[in-house]
């Protein structure tokens, strides 16, 4: 098995577990030897979707 398909194959581990963070930490070498893997990117933006985004609107109450 190549060092890639190891490397999805932990990064669908992390996925499956809920930890976007690890998954796209796995990814990035991936996604550098091998821009075209759609799979990788598949992984990709499910790991993004799992990350949670900023609480903007708070932050930006706060200033007034």
């Amino acid at each position: 098995m190549s060092s890639s398909k190891k490397a999805l194959k932990a990064v669908k581990e992390q996925l499956g577990s809920g930890n976007g963070k690890a998954a796209l930490d796995l990814l990035k070498p991936v996604l550098k030897a091998e821009k075209d893997n759609v799979i990788a990117w598949v992984f990709a933006g499910k790991a993004s979707s799992l990350l949670q985004p900023p609480n903007v609107g708070s932050s930006v109450l706060s200033l007034f």
